[in-house]
C-alpha cells in the first residue's frame, strides 16, 4: 500500500510536463516527448514503488533522457551566462540524487514520511525538470 510521502514524489515527477510543454510549444519534438515519457514514467512508479516492471520502465527512460538533454544541452547552447546556469544545475542535480540515495539506504522504512531522502529526491526532480528547460531555450 503506498504512503503518504510517495505523493510529494508524485507531485515533483509532474514538474517535468513543464518543459514538455514548453518546447512542444517552441517546435521542439524529441526531447519535449522524452521529457513527457518521463514525467509519465516516473509518476507511475512513484504511485507503486514495489512494482519492479514500473521502476525498470522509469530507470530506462530516465537515462535516455538525462544523457539526451545533457548532449544537447552541451552542444547547442553557447551563451555562456547559459552554460554557467546549466552547469551549477548539473552540480545540483547529481548532489541532490547522491544525497537522496545514499538517505534511503541508510533508513530502515523508505516508506516513512519522516525520511530525509524524499526531500533531496524532490529537489533532484526540480533540478532536472529546470535542465531540460534551461536545454531549450
Amino acid at each position: 500500500m503506498l504512503k503518504f510521502p510517495h505523493y510529494y514524489l508524485v507531485a515533483s515527477s509532474s514538474s517535468f510536463f513543464v518543459p514538455s510543454l514548453y518546447g512542444f510549444l517552441n517546435g521542439h519534438r524529441v526531447l519535449p516527448t522524452l521529457s513527457l515519457l518521463l514525467a509519465t514514467s516516473s509518476m507511475t512508479y512513484w504511485l507503486d514503488p514495489t512494482n519492479q516492471t514500473n521502476e525498470q520502465v522509469h530507470l530506462f527512460v530516465s537515462k535516455i533522457a538525462g544523457t539526451a538533454y545533457f548532449f544537447y544541452g552541451m552542444y547547442t547552447i553557447t551563451s555562456v551566462p547559459l552554460r554557467v546556469i546549466g552547469y551549477m544545475d548539473i552540480v545540483m542535480i547529481l548532489s541532490n540524487y547522491n544525497a537522496s540515495y545514499i538517505l534511503y539506504r541508510l533508513t530502515h522504512d523508505p516508506f516513512d514520511e519522516n525520511n530525509l531522502w524524499i526531500p533531496h529526491h524532490m529537489a533532484f526532480h526540480l533540478f532536472a525538470s529546470l535542465g531540460q528547460f534551461i536545454a531549450l531555450l
